[in-house]
């Protein structure tokens, strides 16, 4: 234990703003499969929130070297907290994750072990898919894109599996796993970690993720055209232009974002707005769909 560690130090080594994207998954999980809504959808609330909430501890001590250069106001490369108190945090919040999923439906628990393995070799420095070019932001796009959606299925796991939706749930985590590589540029690059950033150049990588972005939402307006999914999932559409105006931000004041925290503090806000935003949709689409 770390001197001058507190409660917020970690709450805060979670990196908590990804949470929500898990959330929003599920949700599409859920009405997109003809789920409903219980006590259930609680738990597994609480289940991704921890498990993600591991999965970027455990992160932030494999990362450790990385977050010195990019992110030295994080708990771990400050010192508020060690890297083995870290580490045993991660294993504890993984353990409660896990037991709250035994106690949900079977297809759930498997998926959430799936989910644990995914986010283990991304980390553990014997394998670190976190390193390797794509394979990375495909990670990232099965974890929050597929996975979590399958797990909102997986709380009735009787209805069909959302095939449709999960095509643009796996488009739109790629993109923004993809745009998420601009913020650890120079620490990666130091490290060799080689994101598309990194492999690309900045101009090519912001490029990409912004085409990324439009194609799954296009994939989206084609869904609904073509009749495959309700036409009030297009109300996700609303979110498209913060994104790309995020993206665009970040690409723009890619230099002066790593070395300012107020940069980074309003990029962050920016996509808490955005993911409060989505959230309120799925919402929306959960209401409409009752009726």
């Amino acid at each position: 234990m770390s001197k001058g560690m507190t409660a917020t130090d970690y709450f805060k080594i979670t990196v908590p703003y990804y949470i929500p994207i898990a959330i929003i998954g599920i949700f599409l999980g859920i009405t997109t499969s003809g789920g409903i809504f219980n006590y259930n959808v609680l738990f597994s609330f609480i289940s991704v929130s921890t498990l993600v909430a591991a999965f970027n501890t455990f992160n932030g001590v494999t990362d450790f070297e990385i977050d010195l250069i990019n992110k030295p106001y994080r708990p771990i490369p400050n010192g508020k907290i060690s890297r083995n108190g870290a580490l045993l945090y991660s294993a504890i919040l993984y353990v409660i994750s896990l037991l709250i999923a035994y106690q949900l439906t079977m297809q759930y628990f498997q998926i959430t072990i799936w989910f644990v393995a995914l986010t283990l070799l991304y980390s553990f420095p014997l394998v670190r898919l976190r390193k390797r070019f794509v394979i990375s932001n495909l990670c990232g796009a099965i974890i929050y894109g597929l996975l979590c959606p399958l797990l909102g299925w997986a709380l009735m796991p009787s209805n069909p599996i959302p095939i449709y939706i999960l095509g643009f749930t796996s488009l739109f985590a790629l993109s923004l796993s993809m745009s998420k590589d601009f913020e650890d540029y120079i620490g990666d690059k130091v490290h060799r970690i080689k994101t598309m950033p990194v492999v690309l150049g900045i101009g090519r990588a912001k490029l990409s993720s912004t085409i990324m972005l439009t194609l799954s939402f296009a994939y989206l307006i084609v869904l609904a055209s073509l009749g495959l999914i309700k036409t009030q999932y297009l109300l996700i559409l609303i979110t498209l232009p913060g994104f790309i105006v995020l993206i665009m931000r970040m690409y723009r004041n890619h230099k002066k974002f790593y070395n300012s925290m107020r940069e980074r503090k309003i990029a962050k806000r920016i996509f808490l707005m955005l993911m409060g935003l989505a959230v309120l949709v799925e919402f929306l689409i959960g209401i409409i769909a009752l009726f």
